[in-house]
């Protein structure tokens, strides 16, 4: 009996090898879990459009919103591990989502793969134009004279965009009501149109506001400033101590897929994002390329739900 597991599994690693070998064979999707027109979605179609190119199989962006990452997080997770289902997720689904729902049906860390960090994001506090606040002080302070009767947006409940104001609450001391939306992109569209008062949102979706005159930053939640604003304050330096976050996006598979295949699509998102003028974009758009390797890319996760899980027990943050 024992020969013929040995056998068999033996097999396995043949049949493993040679479809690694011969990958793709047929059009590859890669599942955003948001919206279209968020920074998820553009990365991820930069990507895709490359990996057409180089592969020679089509490879098409699907967006399956909903849940803060969860439902489409969830979909690569019970694909088969062959290399055709990829994800692009965020931080929030891939290490905030653990904490906030212990009935979550998926552990991101041991269901899926790391294959690259593609980006990081850092993010804005922005206000409506008609809140009365020209920095984070003075916010705070107009928030407290009306306690619950202001309201923030975020991408959805778990979102990092969501943990990352709950934290800013608890630190400051303040009661802001929750407004979760189907994405970073509809919840800049309703801060915009005035439907809720702030946000913590990235870059890439409030940048073209805030140059508008459409929207107000007031800091950058990173604890160092960013290139492109870089007079508007870090969190730490307007106040908030021991305030300091990224969104981040990776990409990601099922934990079975072979790792020549998990190479494989390394080195398309390294040659993806590694153009100048890519860089340079997704840099305009205030985001900042990585592109490491998995095992990197796997530490950093790892290290991004033991952080998480602190957070959202001591600030005591629930899923609305």
């Amino acid at each position: 009996m024992r020969v013929l597991v040995k056998i068999f599994s033996i097999a396995l690693l043949l049949v493993s090898a040679v479809h690694a070998q011969t990958y793709p064979t047929k059009s590859i999707r890669i599942i955003v879990p948001f919206p279209p027109g968020g920074p998820t979605d553009i990365a991820a179609r930069i990507i895709a459009d490359h990996m057409t190119r180089s592969l020679g199989q089509s490879t098409v962006v699907e967006n399956v919103a909903g849940a803060g990452g969860v439902l489409g997080t969830e979909r690569v997770v019970k694909s088969a591990p062959d290399g055709y289902t990829i994800l692009v997720g965020s931080s929030g689904a891939l290490s905030v989502a653990p904490s906030l729902y212990p009935k979550l049906g998926f552990d991101p860390v041991k269901d899926l793969a790391a294959v690259s960090l593609v980006i990081r994001v850092p993010g804005y506090l922005v206000v409506h134009p008609t809140v009365p606040a020209t920095n984070v002080r003075e916010l705070i302070a107009y928030t407290k004279k009306m306690p619950g009767q202001l309201s923030y947006g975020s991408a959805g409940n778990g979102t990092s965009l969501h943990t990352n104001m709950e934290l800013f609450k608890t630190l400051s001391g303040l009661d802001i009501l929750h407004v979760p939306y189907r994405g970073s992109a509809p919840s800049a569209a309703a801060l915009v149109a005035g439907e809720v008062q702030m946000a913590m949102d990235m870059g890439p979706v409030v940048m073209p506001h805030v140059k508008s005159g459409r929207l107000r930053v007031l800091a950058v939640t990173t604890d160092t400033r960013a290139k492109v604003l870089p007079d508007v304050p870090t969190m730490a330096e307007a106040g908030v101590n021991g305030f300091s976050a990224y969104t981040w996006f990776g990409m990601m598979v099922p934990a079975a897929v072979p790792r020549e295949i998990i190479q494989k699509l390394h080195t398309q998102v390294v040659k993806a994002m590694e153009p100048a003028e890519v860089r340079q974009r997704m840099e305009n758009l205030g985001s900042e390329v990585v592109a490491n390797t998995p095992e990197e890319f796997a530490a950093f996760q790892k290290s991004e739900v033991i952080k998480w899980a602190k957070v959202v027990k001591d600030a005591n943050i629930k899923a609305d």
